[in-house]
């Protein structure tokens, strides 16, 4: 997926009306169709353990797992049909919460750090958002090298907005056979979120008062993660793509970008309700590209060879 990036955020392309129509949306319209009930098969039973380079982290045993992508209600977006069957020919670590404003930030002030933006962060254990995803993927990098891990993302040049935002990375390459810090895979997520999956024990719209909450402030799920469902909406590694009915070994996402380049997202937000949150739903109101961002939208590390 070696490719120039010349990316053109959303803002720069609407009028002023359709500018203020996007600000006046949020994740609550995100996901408005029913959540499917899960069949049995559609998901394996996974394992954990102690990941040995890092606390905040668990191992998952997911070699030999499967998961099932997509759904087949008609109602849906396109792009979230059919049902495809992904298997896992390895293991991987994951979060055990989003990476908070506190972790973000810690990076975002040290010295020649590529991250030139802090985020909001009126709590340090408050989900860090309002971030793109090539922060994402600067975070990720700045966190392999401070745990003595290589880079699973390379890039020839950050381009930055006037507010230090990174709105682009010119060649970047995800680098899937290194053992560092990234964000999970679409099929990833939904794997260990599968296990325990429960929105009604999320912030969502009947409990946050419309507010962004401190991380693992509810229960966690059976793999000890916390916030799978709900809180803020989170990034994935894959560019958008569709499904296939067929079985897909170690699914990556799309290939490369498709016409505008849009990135998969995960997991509703606070302001979605419960019973409309569901393990299919892979974007927002709105074209998701690598450079946008949102007061939802956050973000959980994986690491881990593909």
């Amino acid at each position: 997926m070696t490719a120039k990036l010349v990316w053109l955020r959303p803002v720069a392309l609407l009028s002023v009306f359709a500018a203020l129509a996007l600000f006046l949306a949020s994740c609550s319209d995100l996901y408005t169709d029913s959540a499917s009930s899960l069949l049995p098969d559609e998901f394996s039973s996974v394992g954990v353990g102690r990941d040995s380079l890092d606390e905040d982290m668990v191992l998952v045993h997911a070699k030999g797992a499967h998961v099932t992508l997509g759904t087949e209600d008609s109602a849906v977006k396109v792009n979230e049909r059919t049902k495809m069957r992904v298997e896992f020919d390895y293991d991987f670590s994951i979060g055990k919460h989003e990476v908070t404003c506190g972790e973000f930030n810690k990076f975002a002030k040290a010295k020649k750090s590529a991250l030139k933006n802090q985020v909001p962060c009126k709590s340090s254990n408050l989900p860090a958002t309002e971030i793109t995803y090539f922060d994402a993927v600067l975070f990720a990098n700045a966190k392999s090298a401070a745990m003595g891990v290589d880079s699973a993302y390379s890039y020839l040049h950050a381009i930055y907005d006037d507010d230090g935002i990174c709105v682009n990375l010119e060649g970047l390459v995800f680098r899937s056979e290194v053992n560092g810090y990234r964000l999970p895979t679409e099929a990833e997520w939904v794997l260990v979120a599968s296990q325990g999956w429960n929105p009604s024990e999320s912030w969502n719209a009947s409990n946050s008062k419309y507010q962004i909450h401190e991380v693992c402030k509810k229960k966690k799920n059976e793999l000890g993660l916390c916030d799978m469902a709900g809180n803020v909406v989170e990034w994935t590694n894959d560019w958008m793509g569709a499904f296939w009915d067929t079985t897909v070994v170690d699914f990556m996402g799309a290939s490369d970008r498709n016409g505008v380049g849009e990135r998969v997202l995960k997991g509703g937000c606070y302001k979605n309700y419960a019973e409309n949150i569901n393990l299919y739903a892979r974007g927002d109101v709105y074209t998701v590209t690598s450079s946008t961002k949102a007061e939802y939208v956050g973000m959980r590390l994986a690491r881990g060879r593909v």
